[in-house]
């Protein structure tokens, strides 16, 4: 289900962005990336070091009066900066309570702490631009901007998102704000948010956003640290294979755990079919590596002969 959720839209948002640079002047393109790495680099040498964090670390109801406080001069200079460069600002309403719950609870450097230091877009705007010279501009007029202090910048048109998607991400708080309240904008290409629109891109990811949440905090996503956790989870907090099955874990990972087959086996709709095609996948993994370890044996061996018949020839006395 995830993968779908994200690679079903990588090739589309590739081939939009593709789309967006053949129709950009290079000039256009080379002030975009001169901005972007002024941003970069103002970000890094700032107040939070490139990091945004918020000053408030437990208090939820804290975090939420301070992002009121902070709303109307943001949506004011957002607007304003809109209007300079003749973008189209949106702001959003503040991020409702029940979604900043589920980010701490599923913040997976969060465990058991219930910190929400690191929510930073309670406070959040997108400013769409209509083509990559009016971002720059865009992009200009914030870094310019003496009522905003940058904190941390991600420019996803250099580096994209899982699922392909572009965007410049700005993390600041204003200027005279004395709870430094962090806030967020996401600088956009028109054609990227039309494209996103007519995928249901949102809509898609608000479905899978959750489920990727919880597989991440239970370290799912990588193959390495699934396993670990898998061992963990079943040796320190005895957690079944149904339990497991449930949070997102695969028989192949329950396996390489040390359960049981017959633990398995009608947990999730698991077949003995599907705990056999698990088996051969492992059985195959482990002949893989014995290959590429004895592949790598006889290349040493070559390796040290010609280093030893090197040697040999360069002895004193032997000219």
């Amino acid at each position: 289900m995830l993968q779908t959720g994200a690679s079903g839209f990588e090739d589309v948002y590739s081939a939009v962005y593709n789309l967006i640079v053949m129709t950009s002047d290079n000039d256009e393109l080379e002030s975009y990336a001169q901005t972007a790495r002024a941003l970069k680099l103002l970000s890094e040498s700032g107040p939070g070091r490139g990091c945004a964090i918020q000053t408030v670390q437990f208090d939820l109801a804290e975090l939420y009066l301070h992002a009121v406080e902070a709303y109307a001069k943001f949506s004011k200079v957002m607007n304003a900066i809109g209007q300079e460069t003749g973008a189209k600002t949106e702001i959003a309403p503040l991020k409702k309570i029940s979604r900043i719950f589920e980010k701490v609870l599923f913040d997976s450097k969060n465990r058991g702490m219930y910190m929400c230091e690191s929510i930073t877009d309670v406070v959040r705007a997108m400013i769409t631009a209509r083509s990559m010279g009016q971002l720059a501009k865009i992009a200009m007029a914030i870094l310019e901007s003496e009522q905003i202090v940058i904190l941390r910048v991600k420019d996803r048109f250099e580096k994209p998102s899982a699922g392909g998607w572009r965007d410049l991400m700005i993390n600041f708080y204003m200027s005279g704000d004395p709870n430094q309240h962090v806030c967020e904008v996401q600088i956009v290409v028109e054609k990227m948010v039309v494209a996103r629109k007519g995928l249901e891109g949102h809509k898609n990811y608000a479905r899978t956003r959750n489920a990727a949440e919880v597989l991440e905090y239970h370290n799912a996503v990588d193959p390495q640290k699934r396993c670990e956790r898998v061992v963990y989870l079943r040796d320190v907090e005895c957690s079944d294979a149904p339990e497991l099955l449930h949070i997102g874990y695969e028989p192949k990972d329950l396996l390489k755990a040390g359960y049981e087959t017959f633990e398995m086996i009608g947990s999730e709709g698991v077949t003995e079919a599907d705990v056999l095609a698990a088996q051969e996948s492992l059985a195959l993994e482990s002949q893989e590596r014995k290959k590429s370890t004895g592949s790598s044996k006889a290349a040493l061996g070559s390796l040290k002969r010609q280093l030893s018949r090197s040697s040999s020839k360069v002895l004193p006395g032997t000219n």
